[in-house]
């Protein structure tokens, strides 16, 4: 397989994202609702390894949702496997007294994409082709 790591999404798009989905009655955006900030896209090369590689992600994450678009493709035909997982950190907290850092748990909840390389191909011929029409 072969991933990509877009890296966590920047804080001022985040933001702005936040504030499309803000609903009527809530008095700011809520970014915390956001689940695809971090992000990872696994592209493996045959549907047996993307089989492979999806039990081991189920085994060894707290897996929140899976969405299946290889059984139910996205309205514009991508085919792909979506998981939302959540992953325990500890993260640095205020400085205690004693002059230890206090750490405290959070969780982070990642989106992780499982794909096949040959519709990833199609998908990036499909892009290329649209932007070569929008010039």
């Amino acid at each position: 397989a072969v991933h990509h790591d877009p890296g966590v999404e920047d804080r001022h798009v985040a933001f702005e994202k936040a504030k499309r989905m803000q609903r009527r009655y809530e008095a700011k955006p809520t970014p915390s609702e956001l689940t695809d900030l971090s992000r990872l896209t696994l592209t493996f090369f045959t549907a047996a390894d993307a089989a492979s590689g999806l039990r081991r992600l189920l085994e060894r994450f707290e897996v929140l949702w899976l969405d299946n678009h290889f059984r139910d493709p996205v309205p514009l035909g991508y085919r792909a496997m979506a998981l939302g997982v959540r992953q325990h950190v500890l993260a640095q907290g205020d400085l205690l007294p004693t002059g230890q850092i206090q750490s405290i748990k959070r969780h982070h909840i990642s989106e992780i994409t499982v794909r096949l390389r040959p519709m990833r191909d199609v998908e990036l011929n499909d892009e290329t082709h649209s932007m070569q029409e929008l010039r």
